[in-house]
């Protein structure tokens, strides 16, 4: 299979258009261009949605000053943040390349859970936040300083986005959370069961910063209920920091779609050392760990590779 990325080409020539291009990696080698459109200014996009048809960027209005970027060469002080203007959605149609513009309420987003098309509409999960404050205060300043990491807000949302191209409409919702899971809806660096990607599923997996919204280092592994049943949960354990988790299906991929398990490392704080977590994915319990050999420091991605030997 293919995979798809995408190319953002900045002119810094005045008066002159920048591109955003959908790229198709065919090989290690080999790419082709499937379609490229103009655009007046080039936002920050740290990924896309996709389902089986289609590519939706969210273009949320985040934008790269040339000007800026000449000057102090220094990313974050290289965007600029419009509170006031709306977010543009790209849908771009895989097989043809036809880009259909939309546009929606302003938001800011870095990471898409799912995506799938139903009954002619797109829907579209996202771990959302109002804009990207948060970002800019991920410093070592900032985190060292155990007052004021306590004080700017961390936690995201998850929205749901119903796209009608027929109509070119937007609506969006966001999803209640339950007693025996306060902040499930506020996680981000998603996962789900891949078997599921492309398709209408019901669980998102991720870290919750913040929960209790008192101490940012209140950290939980949560699992969300997007089908509203009131199957919540989440795992957390005082001064244990746990990062992106993997999940992993039971071989077959099992009868239900939470039949699986979360695999993340854990930085223990009252121990100082680490170690691998495997929590049950249907009952967020943990069954099982492994010591770590060294002390892995709290980072955001994770990944799972299967065997490939």
């Amino acid at each position: 299979p293919h995979h798809l990325s995408y190319l953002s080409s900045v002119n810094i020539i005045p008066g002159m258009k920048s591109r955003i291009s959908l790229v198709r990696i065919k090989s290690s080698e080999e790419r082709e261009i499937i379609t490229s459109w103009e655009v007046d200014r080039v936002p920050y996009m740290h990924s896309f949605a996709a389902t089986k048809n289609y590519v939706v960027f969210f273009a949320c209005p985040y934008f790269i000053n040339v000007k800026k970027m000449v000057r102090y060469a220094i990313p974050e002080r290289s965007l600029d943040w419009e509170q006031e203007s709306p977010t543009i959605l790209y849908v771009v149609h895989i097989k043809s390349g036809k880009v259909v513009t939309m546009m929606t309420d302003n938001v800011f987003m870095m990471h898409q859970i799912n995506a799938f098309e139903r009954d002619g509409v797109i829907i579209v999960d996202i771990s959302a936040y109002p804009n990207p404050d948060f970002v800019k205060n991920l410093e070592m300043k900032n985190l060292l300083d155990p007052i004021k990491r306590n004080q700017f807000n961390t936690r995201a949302s998850v929205r749901r986005y119903t796209i009608t191209l027929n109509t070119q409409t937007v609506v969006w919702k966001t999803f209640r959370d339950t007693e025996t899971a306060p902040c499930a809806s506020a996680l981000d660096l998603p996962t789900i069961n891949e078997f599921y990607r492309y398709r209408p599923y019901c669980f998102a997996y991720g870290v919750a910063l913040k929960c209790n919204n008192v101490s940012l280092s209140d950290i939980a592994i949560v699992k969300k209920d997007l089908c509203g049943r009131g199957r919540d949960k989440m795992w957390k354990i005082a001064n244990h920091y746990a990062v992106e988790a993997w999940f992993i299906p039971e071989p077959g991929g099992g009868k239900y779609e939470d039949d699986g398990y979360l695999v993340l490392p854990v930085l223990n704080g009252e121990a100082k050392s680490s170690y691998l977590a495997f929590i049950d994915a249907r009952s967020m319990e943990m069954v099982n760990s492994a010591e770590i050999p060294m002390i892995v420091p709290f980072n955001l991605h994770g990944r799972f590779f299967d065997d490939l030997l």
